[in-house]
C-alpha cells in the first residue's frame, strides 16, 4: 500500500508538472520586454486575447480561469505592465490583480538642433517597442516645435503622447516673458522666427555668433539674396526661408532669431577650429576662405 501511495504521489507530481509546463508556463517564444497596456473597460477575455496574440500565455481559456480565481476582471488594475523576461501565467494574473506594473520612466535627453529623424533615433535606443514610422508620421508636421530637453517617457507610451509632450513643452517654453518680449519686438512672424532659429541653431554654437549670423541672414533675405547656409543646401539655390523648419531649435536660437544684431557684415565663415570670421564684401569673403579654410 505504501508503495502504491508513493507511486500515486510521484505520478501526481509528474502530471502536475507536465500540466504546468503544457498549460501555464511561459511560452518559449514569450516576447522580450513585453509591454501589456490594460485600458479601462477591457474584459478578462480582451486581456487574454492580447496575451495570446503576443505569445505570452498558452491558453486563453485557462488564463481567464486564473483571472477569475484571483478575483475576476473587476479587480484588474488598469495601466501598462512591463515584463522584462518570460513570466508564467500565474504570475501574470497575480500582477494584474495587485497592479504590479514593474515599469519606470526612461530618461531621454534630446539635444538642440535635431530633426525628427534624429530624435527618433535617440528614442529608439531608449524605449522598447518604439515605433519609428508612427512617430515620424506624427512628429514631422511638428518639425521645429518639438522642444529639445530632458524627458521621462514610459516604455509603451504612445507616439502621439510623446510628440504631444514635446510640443506642449515648446509652447510652455516660448510663453516665458523674455521669449515673448523678444518675439513681440520682432517684425517677423512667429513661424519665420522658428524657421530662422532652426538654421541658426545649426550654424553657430554660441549666443554672440548666433545674434550676428541672425542679423546677416535677415539682411540677406531683405536684399533678395539666397541664404546660402551650409546646414541647408537648398538655400544656396533659392531665395527666402525654407518652407518649414529644418530642425528643432532651443530658446537661445529662437531669441537670437527674434533679436538679430545689426552689423555691416554680409558674409561669414567658420574655420577648422570653429572660429567665425565676418566680411562685408564677397571679395573679403573669398580672402577669408583662402586664409582660414585652405
Amino acid at each position: 500500500m505504501g508503495l502504491y501511495i508513493r507511486a500515486s504521489i510521484i505520478a501526481g507530481l509528474v502530471l502536475g508538472f507536465v500540466l504546468y509546463v503544457v498549460l501555464f508556463s511561459a511560452p518559449r517564444d514569450f516576447p522580450k520586454q513585453l509591454l501589456l497596456p490594460v485600458h479601462s473597460g477591457e474584459t478578462g477575455q480582451d486581456i487574454a486575447e492580447a496575451l495570446t496574440i503576443d505569445h505570452a500565455v498558452r491558453s486563453q481559456f485557462l488564463f481567464r480561469v486564473l483571472l477569475r480565481l484571483y478575483g475576476g476582471q473587476t479587480h484588474i488594475k488598469t495601466g501598462t505592465y512591463y515584463f522584462a523576461e518570460p513570466t508564467n501565467a500565474f504570475a501574470i494574473a497575480w500582477r494584474l490583480r495587485i497592479g504590479n506594473f514593474n515599469i519606470e520612466p526612461v530618461k531621454v535627453t534630446v539635444p538642440e538642433g535635431l530633426d525628427s529623424e534624429e530624435i527618433a533615433a535617440i528614442l529608439a535606443q531608449s524605449l522598447p517597442t518604439f515605433d519609428k514610422q508612427t512617430f515620424l508620421y506624427v512628429a514631422k508636421p511638428q518639425e521645429g516645435y518639438l522642444f529639445p530637453d530632458t524627458y521621462f517617457f514610459y516604455p509603451g507610451e504612445s507616439m502621439t503622447d510623446i510628440v504631444k509632450t514635446m510640443r506642449d513643452n515648446f509652447n510652455s517654453q516660448v510663453a516665458a516673458p523674455r521669449v515673448q518680449q523678444a518675439i513681440t519686438s520682432s517684425n517677423q512672424s512667429f513661424a519665420n522666427i522658428i524657421t530662422m532659429a532652426s538654421l541658426i541653431e545649426k550654424e553657430a554654437p554660441d549666443t554672440q555668433n548666433r545674434l550676428i549670423i541672425s542679423g546677416i541672414l535677415w539682411k540677406r533675405l531683405s536684399m533678395g539674396m539666397p541664404l546660402q547656409v551650409d546646414v541647408d543646401r537648398a538655400t544656396y539655390a533659392t531665395v527666402g526661408l525654407p518652407a518649414v523648419p529644418i530642425a528643432n531649435p532651443g530658446l537661445d536660437a529662437i531669441i537670437a532669431a527674434a533679436t538679430p544684431t545689426s552689423t555691416p557684415y554680409l558674409y561669414y565663415i567658420s574655420d577648422k577650429q570653429g572660429n567665425f570670421h565676418y566680411s562685408q564684401t564677397y571679395a573679403q569673403q573669398l580672402a577669408n576662405e583662402k586664409k582660414y579654410l585652405h
